[in-house]
Parts: structure tokens; C-alpha cells; sequence
């Protein structure tokens, strides 16, 4: 069994931290300083939306047919440290915002479970066979299990790519046991949003100075931070840290 000291320097951060704005203007410019704003301040205001991955994982294996994982709505969050989450957070939008593991553990965020994909493996095989024989009423929590995992690599590529984000998720199940009441509908979206209490907010990342600035006098944030202020980071001297 392996022994671990409890002294040893942790090798993950106790903090998970969600990164967003991908799509938005050009941070530097003032249409994207202001949607910046607007997006930290949707955030506080609206929660946190679980939304479907915008692309379908693939797991293959030894099987002849490749396996779709499901479809969930989720919340996705990385477990990097700030310093080497950054260069991840090009793809998914140069804000981030940073709660405690065992806060949102709370509310069912779970480390991803990864697999690889390709033509061989023990693991992968079976997973990929797990809704073929599981009974029809216990489908919907097959594809919840399901949900959790996520591909290490590209389909038959030796680069680990994915593995490295080290993801959590919080999935919205489609059965079973349902998301807790900080879980509302977003009647206007029609999506699921995450309420989280904004003392429980311990980092935010924002994309430079002048947006953390224009944060700072945002009106309505401004009274959310005068009780529950967090730590701030610009994400462009991140990598520094």
C-alpha cells in the first residue's frame, strides 16, 4: 500500500477554479472590458450554468464500435494551479473564478475519471460496454457514471491531452438523485444554473488590470465585494506566480 506522509507538499490545489469567457471581445479593447464586466456580474447574479460540452467525447477501445459518452449538462472546473491552468484557459475564456474543493464537492463536483481512448485497454473496453448491461431503469444512472469520464487523449493519439487539465465536473443527472436546491431553472435560458454563496468565492481571475479596475466600480459588484471580497489576479501576469 502506498504511504503517504501527511507532511508531503500537495501536488493539486484545494481550490477549483472555473474558467469563462471564451467568445468575448478582445479583452484590451473596451467592448471587451465592458462584456467582461457583464460576465462577472451574469456570474453573481445568475449563477453558474451548466451547459452540454460543445463537442462529443469518443472513447474507443477493443470493441469493433466506437462509444459517444453522454451528453450532460455540466459545470467544468480545473484543479490546476493558477500558474499552470493559464495556458489551458486560452481555450475557455481568460476569467476564471475559484471555489474551495470541499465547498463544491458538496454539490457533487467529482474528479473526471479518465480513459484512453484506443484500440486496446482493459478499462476503456469494459466502460464502453457499461449501458449494454446495466437493466433499462438504471440506464440514466449508467449515463451519469458515464458523464464523469472523458477521454485522456484524442482518439488513438499518444499526447494526453486532456489529461493534463485535470477536470472536475458537477452533472446535471437525467435520473436519480437530483441537484441540490442551490440548483435553479433558468426560465430565461432554459438551463440549470448553480447559486453559489458568493462567500465561498475565493479567487477571481480577471483578464487584465483595467477589468479588474472597471470591476471595482461596477455598481453591482461593488456591493458584493464591499462583504465578500476575494482575491483577484490579473491572467496576464498569472504564469508568473
Amino acid at each position: 500500500m502506498l504511504n503517504i506522509n501527511k507532511n508531503q507538499k500537495k501536488i493539486r490545489s484545494n481550490l477549483l477554479v472555473h474558467w469563462t469567457g471564451r467568445g468575448l471581445p478582445d479583452c484590451n479593447t473596451p467592448d471587451g472590458v465592458r462584456e467582461y464586466i457583464e460576465r462577472l456580474a451574469s456570474v453573481y447574479r445568475e449563477g453558474l450554468h451548466l451547459s452540454l460540452p460543445e463537442s462529443t467525447d469518443i472513447l474507443r477501445s477493443v470493441n469493433p464500435n466506437d462509444v459517444a459518452l453522454p451528453h450532460l449538462p455540466c459545470i467544468c472546473f480545473t484543479e490546476l494551479r493558477i500558474r499552470d491552468a493559464v495556458s489551458f484557459a486560452t481555450d475557455y475564456g481568460k476569467m476564471g473564478i475559484g471555489f474551495r474543493r470541499e465547498y463544491l464537492m458538496k454539490y457533487g463536483a467529482n474528479p473526471v475519471f479518465y480513459l484512453q481512448s484506443a484500440s486496446f485497454g482493459i478499462v476503456n473496453t469494459n466502460m464502453s460496454e457499461l449501458r449494454k448491461i446495466v437493466k433499462q431503469e438504471y440506464l440514466p444512472a449508467a449515463d451519469v457514471i458515464l458523464a464523469y469520464c472523458k477521454p485522456m487523449n484524442r482518439i488513438c493519439e499518444e499526447a494526453m491531452v486532456y489529461y493534463e487539465e485535470h477536470e472536475w465536473r458537477i452533472v446535471q443527472a437525467s435520473g436519480g438523485i437530483q441537484l441540490p436546491i442551490e440548483f435553479k431553472l433558468n426560465i430565461s435560458r432554459n438551463i440549470m444554473s448553480f447559486h453559489f454563496d458568493p462567500r465561498e468565492v475565493q479567487i477571481i481571475v480577471l483578464p487584465n488590470s483595467e477589468v479588474r479596475a472597471k470591476a471595482l466600480e461596477d455598481i453591482f459588484l461593488r456591493k458584493i465585494f464591499k462583504t465578500n471580497m476575494p482575491m483577484m489576479l490579473d491572467y496576464d501576469v498569472c504564469s508568473e506566480l
